[in-house]
């Protein structure tokens, strides 16, 4: 398999409010919701809340039966999930708050894996976070991890 790491700290936004990821050239949507109100790494992260509900948004095209995709982000706040979304929700809507650590300040590091069950070819999966409460929750040091099928 060939894998691909993408990470984000939501530190850095470009003039078109997208984050840049550590790949040169890969960024993630929702660089509008940056805020340096709480942060587990330096200094932003990705504020969500009902009224702005998405964050840290890739846009995966192409991927075949049998690719593995793995996300991890950490939440500050009690709402919020990973979702992945096939053609709008039509080939697959997969949602996970499963919290799989939780660090000293109070953080908890949520984590989803998927493997494909179907070939994705001219489609996409929005991979990102979503947060439609009343409470607003913060994101940092976002993840996705791609094992492409050979």
């Amino acid at each position: 398999m060939r894998s691909i790491k993408i990470e984000c700290d939501a530190e850095v936004v470009t003039s078109d409010h997208l984050f840049k990821t550590f790949i040169p050239g890969i960024y993630l949507e929702n660089g509008d919701q940056q805020s340096n109100r709480y942060s587990r790494s330096d200094q932003y992260s990705v504020e969500l809340s009902s009224a702005r509900p998405y964050g840290f948004t890739f846009w995966l095209y192409n991927g075949k039966m049998g690719d593995v995709i793995k996300i991890e982000v950490w939440r500050f706040g009690k709402s919020g999930e990973i979702v992945m979304s096939g053609e709008s929700g039509k080939a697959l809507f997969l949602t996970s708050s499963k919290v799989v650590d939780r660090d000293a300040q109070g953080w908890d590091k949520l984590e989803y894996n998927y493997t494909l069950r179907a070939n994705m070819k001219g489609k996409e999966i929005g991979n990102y976070l979503f947060n439609n409460s009343s409470d607003t929750s913060y994101f940092d040091d976002f993840s996705i991890n791609i094992d492409k099928r050979k």
